[in-house]
């Protein structure tokens, strides 16, 4: 008699034993860590994750359940993900029957079959190829798209802003066509990759200092904006995929994939897969099935995509690492970064943590050499650092809040026909109460905040002139 110790989606620091019966034990392909159940919990039936099988338990013969049913014919976690998913939930003090639960996507917490296997492919017909003038603008542009790069999975056209309903028109006027094609050729022929442009002697040396390393090392790219810093990834990822293995990419927000996704389809000749929460259950569940089926070459993805379970994952990236989105605030709550750096750690592969502004815990690693710190200072393909310049108020004239210098700037830059944005980053109508002859500024006696002035309340404008108060005196 052996036994299965599960994890099940309760709020319990705890896991759970329960025997297998013979009839389990006549199956096709035996029970292993990593595969789904069918199990009672009290008086309802739960999806639990098998984490090991033992042939003794403290559990009571009495008292210990039989599984009801064996759902998966193969695990769906490997156990390094087991291994990655038991630190999370002990690291975060969550349970990891729940933290197990969230790191699956919704069909599969439900017990559905993953009977996904291939992925679904749009292509130009020999009429769309054409590229016909219609009236709407958003199925010529999707006709356009296909022309360019051939052929794009359902996923990819709706990361790049065009609908089912586009999608499905065009498949009506029989401009495109739908198929359904296995995509893991990649992993046994180099992918193609496109143009690129020469490395600086910054970035050439940050990147040999990524491909060159061994085993799991953590790199903080620390540069300047427009210095570059994707396209170290992008020559980075290179021999990773010239080697068949994976690359996952986090990005802090949903609205930076859209345009990763386009500049890495544009490089490499490789299928390109995204996550994030503003997708539905079964484009979420068949993104990671193709990562982890290997499908996949490069998976983009939100926080939640460090879960993503990857067939040979060879490399890890997390843009704008010093980015708040990368932590959960609410019910479980974890950082995306710091997950990935155990990730890593487990795989023994490298990790790329890049930013202009990195973190403090970060540069702490960076400065204690517990990280390699690749500083990029210039900015790339030629283009010149931004000047920024401080303007003193004192004894300047002041017109609706904007200074005689800054206006000046303003009308330089209209007659050269570019255009100006004004950030007003203050409440009420006027940040502080100044003296425009020395300097001095209204400041509270409590704390150092500066008082605001707002003029709807009639504050501080309401007294006559002499009862303002002057350089120095107190309100």
């Amino acid at each position: 008699m052996c036994f299965a110790e599960v994890a099940i989606k309760v709020p319990l620091p705890r896991t759970f034993d329960y025997k297998v019966s013979k009839q389990l034990d006549g199956m096709a392909s035996p029970l292993k860590p990593g595969m789904r159940v069918l199990v009672p919990f009290g008086n309802q039936k739960k999806v639990a994750v098998v984490l090991a099988i033992k042939s003794m338990t403290d559990v009571p013969e009495n008292k210990i359940k039989s599984i009801i049913e064996v759902i998966d014919d193969a695990p769906i976690l490997s156990s390094e993900h087991i291994a990655l998913l038991s630190f999370t939930s002990r690291y975060y003090c969550y349970p990891l029957g729940e933290t197990i639960h969230i790191a699956l996507p919704s069909a599969l917490r439900q017990g559905e079959s993953p009977d996904k296997t291939s992925i679904n492919m749009v292509m130009l017909t020999e009429k769309g190829s054409t590229l016909p003038s219609l009236k709407a603008k958003t199925q010529l542009n999707l006709l356009k798209q296909l022309a360019q790069s051939g052929k794009s999975s359902l996923t990819e056209l709706k990361a790049l802003g065009f609908s089912k309903k586009t999608i499905d028109s065009l498949i009506a006027k029989a401009l495109v066509t739908q198929t359904i094609e296995h995509d893991n050729q990649w992993q046994s022929t180099a992918p193609t990759v496109g143009s690129k442009p020469t490395l600086n002697k910054e970035q050439a040396v940050a990147c040999t200092a990524i491909n060159q390393s061994k085993g799991f090392n953590t790199f903080l790219l620390e540069g300047v904006t427009g210095s570059g810093k994707t396209e170290v990834y992008l020559q980075a990822m290179e021999p990773v995929l010239e080697r068949g293995e994976q690359v996952l990419v986090l990005v802090p927000e949903i609205g930076l994939t859209p345009q990763t996704l386009q500049r890495f389809k544009e490089r490499f000749d490789a299928p390109v897969v995204m996550l994030h929460s503003g997708m539905s259950d079964r484009e979420r569940l068949n993104t990671w099935l193709d990562a982890k089926h290997g499908h996949a070459a490069i998976i983009i993805g939100t926080r939640s995509a460090v879960f993503t379970p990857c067939q040979k994952l060879g490399l890890i990236v997390v843009d704008e690492e010093h980015d708040l989105s990368y932590k959960q605030q609410d019910g479980f709550r974890y950082h995306a970064r710091d997950i990935a750096i155990k990730r890593a750690a487990l795989l023994d592969i490298p990790l790329v943590l890049g930013s202009a502004t990195a973190s403090l815990e970060t540069l702490n690693n960076a400065v204690s050499k517990r990280f390699h710190w690749l500083k990029l200072g210039q900015r790339a393909g030629g283009a010149q650092m931004v000047k920024h310049e401080l303007i003193d108020l004192k004894q300047q004239p002041i017109k609706a809040g904007v200074s005689k210098a800054l206006q000046e700037q303003i009308q330089v830059e209209i007659e050269r026909g570019n255009q100006v944005l004004l950030f007003l980053n203050r409440r009420g109508f006027a940040p502080a109460l100044m003296c425009h002859e020395c300097g001095w500024l209204a400041q509270c006696h409590r704390c150092d905040a500066f008082y605001t002035v707002h003029k709807a309340h009639q504050q501080f404008l309401q007294r006559s002139e002499p009862s303002l108060p002057l350089c120095g005196d107190e309100f």
